[in-house]
């Protein structure tokens, strides 16, 4: 039967033509079969078959159902191994290649977790093409022969093709180009199984080689009547399209139906603008078009703001004032749906507007299966009490906190195991097993030993015992009192089902794929790491009373009233080229080259699309689906506030447009939303704003206001000078860390060890010196790393973690060696004389700084000669000029003064005549010298000093005292509640997103 070929241009009426071809054949009893491209396409296709009468008889569906369809007449039985089948046997002939030894060039690529899978579908691509493995290697033979393929890398290639074609060949399978071919075979011996049944392919713009194929041979050898409708035109937008609609052109018996430009579908008001965008766009030299009211453009400061723009420009669309827009009507589509999914459902929810959204997702990112895993690899640890299996004390505990796991009485026994396991208690799993039955009163957590006994008889009763406990787990955390054994499902229950759901198939799978070949078993790495990485398809593209939040393909054989294309920015318009990682396009054209110049027939049929080509045409096929208002957005940062671009693409939509349509923005993190008729926040956004500072609020003080926490802070009378330098730095993360100070079930930071010991390991040097009176200079540093040396061998332990420990001593001897090497080369006169000089502890009085300015404190070294003192605070970190005393009333740096004057005043004897900050770790050569201030009469040939630090002896005392003028007022705007930062300009939540605790403080200076 020939083949009937529909072209045009987009929105020509080829859906009618198809459509009332579908109805006649229906009336006709031939029962036709409608295929589109995605699920979406088929249930709105349905609708309209019901509106007619006709679904019940008309099939409609895509490839996939196709090919099931024709199996089920051919009688052709095995069904296609899936991705994860295909990359299992994948990753078992590149170990079997590796443990051979058979791969050079390929070795390291080979090892790595992504190769597996790329070769699976690197090897179904040459399947599509019908490249078996004696073609494959004869045409890489060719290539050798060029300069090209020179260096042996083809024949690595040509060896993985033919092993993992050979292994699915043993075992019986099918990978999906393989089944499609040994389908289309099976066919062409009985065509008559077919039936002549009609098919009709409606809304591709493009076709795989394999579904050219099917197409093929059922106009061909199969005798059916078949149409096909894609759009296509001469012009510019439709460069990608030329070589499939030739391929079309070129099958038997085709005829051709070219429909005519219309503009009927077009709203009235929206028709010049929207049609003159779809005929102009790409187009050189096309008119230029008055947008009018049907095309906008948003801005967003970032990915949030531009969403908050799109939803509540909906919200105002669906509104009686907006003239109630269906919300099915509306469309938005996002190139990264995947990624962006999870933001777009929190803007979406906050601005009350409903949704449609089908997304995929990894397993491993759903709490269920998380927690399967975390079992399945604690139960693979050969040696549960070996110091190593450390890493897995986290993975029992989040099994332990799997919803449906834990009983609710014991789910606090899970928070005290965690407490021991993050303060280093835990050595060993066996040590987090037995210390959760000392917790918990239960005697061995009975999941994980059984699976653990299961995984010790083999892979497969592993298999099956993990499957058989995901279905455990899947019961337990669907049931809700009062609703018997029957699984019940919150809405947000329902993805983590669905994951575990696909996680049990995927362990069956396995268990059947081992049963054909127990060398397909993976390593228990593999076994965590492909279970997790495996996808899920999950939500609907349509639902009634929804937005529908969709791909660009997946939007192009519908249309909407109102259409929103977001994140047009660069990388997503044109897409950044993802080429074959084994043959990009421009190794294949060098590969076919090589073929022909061997006589032999070319692997691809036809040279790489041009991919910018390819995306013209997306976009010009996406723009051209809205009938009403057209909406195009992007934004200027990513929500971390780096730079990002607009598309490539914007310029060739805009130089259309005159004028163009005026820019809607929204800064980034903005809260409040103008008076505009185009939004329409919801009254959650509208509450949120409403607490937050507005721009005519900017001179009301940021201050606490509730009385018992004003007197709580106002009672305090005693002060550390850390802590008033940390409130003039900060006032709202003071708040959190020295007034609230929430507990920290986490050990201190690798930092503060290191610190401490650093502290305690200068202090034991020096005061082994000042015992046997020996000064710190040049010629007595051999001693001094000698006695630093002694010292180390006796120090306590750094860290909990034996690598950490080996690193850190490391790192401590390094830089304690480096810093006593820069002391003793300094020059200066100054004796270590007195450590950690402590004042309002325990039972010494707080030092008297008058104003009531009351300080307790501990000061790390001070160095003496004879009456006089310099006060050092050690810092293992690098220092800047920030901490020079030219900076410290710009910087409101107040600890070394206070210090200063804390020293006299808790009994010091000396006079301070210098404090510095001196780095102590093993900092770059630009940050090794001391900064701060210090009298210029005292260590005058001192080598590290820097000259803007040195201040007249005078001027000395009035700096310190004018530091602690500064610390009085701290003090009294602590009492009063004051929490406003002391310079707005450089807040950083505002300027470079480096904010502590944006989440309490929410401010934008």
């Amino acid at each position: 039967m020939p083949l009937k070929l529909i072209t045009g241009p987009v929105n020509s009426g080829k859906a009618a033509i198809v459509l009332d071809a579908v109805a006649v054949a229906a009336a006709a009893g031939a029962e036709p079969i409608l295929v589109v491209p995605t699920v979406a396409d088929s249930d709105l296709l349905r609708r309209e078959l019901a509106a007619g009468q006709i679904s019940h008889a008309v099939r409609v569906t895509r490839f996939l159902g196709l090919w099931d369809l024709i199996a089920r007449r051919v009688g052709f039985d095995p069904r296609p191994l899936d991705d994860f089948g295909c990359q299992r046997i994948a990753r078992a002939v590149c170990d079997q290649a590796l443990a051979d030894g058979r791969l050079a060039l390929l070795e390291q690529s080979a090892r790595t977790d992504g190769f597996a899978s790329a070769l699976a579908r690197f090897a179904d691509g040459l399947g599509e093409v019908r490249a078996s493995p004696r073609k494959f290697e004869e045409v890489m033979q060719a290539w050798l022969k060029t300069p090209a393929g020179a260096d042996g890398y083809g024949a690595e290639l040509a060896l993985l093709y033919s092993s993992y074609r050979e292994r699915l060949e043993h075992l019986g399978l099918r990978d999906p180009s393989g089944y499609v071919t040994e389908l289309l075979d099976r066919l062409g011996e009985a065509p008559g199984a077919w039936r002549q049944t009609p098919v009709f392919f409606y809304g591709f713009d493009d076709f795989e080689l394999r579904q050219l194929d099917t197409i093929e041979a059922l106009s061909g050898i199969a005798g059916a009547e078949v149409t096909v409708s894609i759009p296509f035109e001469e012009r510019a937008a439709f460069e990608s399209r030329e070589a499939i609609i030739g391929q079309l052109r070129s099958l038997p018996q085709t005829s051709e139906v070219v429909c005519e430009v219309s503009r009927a579908h077009y709203e009235r008001g929206s028709a010049d603008a929207l049609f003159g965008l779809e005929r102009g766009l790409f187009e050189p030299g096309a008119a230029a078009i008055d947008p009018g009211d049907a095309i906008e453009r948003f801005r967003g400061g970032g990915p949030r703001a531009e969403l908050e723009l799109i939803a509540a420009r909906i919200a105002a669309l669906h509104s009686e004032e907006g003239g109630g827009l269906p919300y099915e009507e509306i469309a938005v589509a996002v190139r990264d749906l995947d990624d962006s999914a999870p933001l777009i459902e929190e803007v979406f929810a906050a601005a009350q507007v409903p949704i449609a959204i089908r997304r995929r997702i990894e397993l491993g990112h759903t709490s269920l299966v998380r927690g399967l895993l975390a079992l399945i690899e604690c139960a693979l640890c050969r040696e549960p009490g070996a110091e190593d299996s450390a890493d897995l004390v986290d993975k029992l505990i989040i099994w332990l906190r799997t919803p449906g796991v834990t009983e609710m009485k014991y789910r606090g026994s899970v928070d005290r195991l965690e407490r021991q396991a993050l303060r280093g208690e835990l050595k060993s799993l066996a040590d987090a097993e037995k210390a959760w039955s000392a917790i918990s009163n239960i005697e061995q957590i009975f999941a994980l030993e059984n699976l653990r006994t299961q995984f010790s008889v083999g892979p497969r009763e592993g298999y099956r015992k993990a499957a058989e406990q995901a279905r455990r787990v899947l019961a337990a955390a669907s049931q809700r009192e009062g609703h018997g054994t029957a699984p019940v499902f919150s809405r947000e229950q329902q993805l983590d089902a669905a994951a575990l759901g696909e996680l049990i198939a995927a362990l069956d799978e396995l268990d059947r794929l081992v049963g054909k070949d127990s060398s397909l078993a993976p390593t228990s790495e593999q076994l965590l790491g492909e279970l997790a990485a495996r996808e899920l398809t999950t939500g609907e593209s349509l639902i009634p009373g929804a937005v529908s939040i969709s791909t660009p393909l997946a939007l192009r054989a519908r249309r909407v009233q109102a259409l929103f294309v977001a994140r047009l920015q660069e990388g997503s318009f044109p897409r950044t080229a993802t080429e074959d990682p084994f043959l990009d396009d421009w190794a294949r054209r060098s590969v076919n080259s090589a073929a022909h110049a061997a006589g032999l027939k070319p692997l691809w049929p036809s040279d790489p699309v041009d991919r910018v080509a390819a995306e013209r045409h997306l976009l010009h096929s996406l723009l051209s689906r809205a009938t009403r208002l057209l909406v195009y957005s992007g934004y200027a940062r990513t929500d971390a506030g780096d730079p990002s671009n607009p598309s490539l693409f914007l310029d060739d939509i805009e130089e259309l447009l005159m004028p163009k349509p005026q820019r809607l923005t929204r800064a980034l993190g903005e809260i409040s939303w103008p008076e505009d008729p185009k939004l329409r926040p919801s009254g959650y956004q509208l509450a949120l704003a409403a607490v937050q500072p507005s721009a005519d609020q900017s001179q009301v003080p940021y201050k606490l206001t509730n009385p018992a926490a004003i007197e709580a802070i106002s009672s305090r009378e005693v002060w550390s000078p850390t802590s008033i330098e940390s409130y003039l730095r900060c006032p709202m993360s003071w708040l959190v860390d020295r007034f609230i100070r929430p507990e920290n079930l986490e050990p201190e930071g690798d930092q503060l060890a290191f610190g401490g010991a650093m502290h305690t390991v200068l202090q034991q040097v020096f005061e082994r010196f000042a015992e046997e009176s020996i000064l710190l200079r040049e010629d007595t540093l051999g001693i001094a790393l000698e006695v630093l040396d002694q010292v180390l061998s006796g120090l306590e332990e750094i860290s909990s973690d034996p690598v950490k420990e080996r690193i850190e001593r490391r790192r401590l001897r390094r830089s304690a060696a480096a810093y006593l090497t820069r002391a003793a080369g300094s020059g200066s006169d100054f004796v270590p004389t007195h450590f950690e000089f402590s004042f309002g502890f325990d039972d010494d009085p707080p030092a008297d700084l008058g104003g009531g300015l009351l300080l307790t404190g501990k000061i790390d070294r001070i160095d003496v000669l004879g009456s006089d003192a310099i006060i050092l605070d050690y810092k293992t970190g690098s220092i800047g000029s920030d901490q020079g005393q030219a900076n410290w009333s710009k910087k409101n740096l107040v600890q070394l003064s206070l210090y200063a004057l804390a020293y006299r005043a808790a009994g010091g004897s000396e006079d301070v005549v210098g404090a510095l900050y001196q780095p102590v770790g093993r900092v770059g050569s630009n940050t090794r010298k001391p900064r701060g201030a210090i009298s210029k009469r005292v260590d005058a040939d001192r080598t590290d000093i820097v000259k803007t630090d040195r201040v007249a002896d005078d001027d000395f005392p009035e700096l310190i005292d004018g530091i602690r003028q500064i610390a009085i007022y701290a003090i009294a705007a602590i009492a009063a509640g004051e929490l406003e930062p002391p310079d707005p300009e450089k807040c950083a939540y505002g300027r470079d997103g480096g904010c502590a605790y944006p989440g309490i403080c929410r401010r934008l200076c």
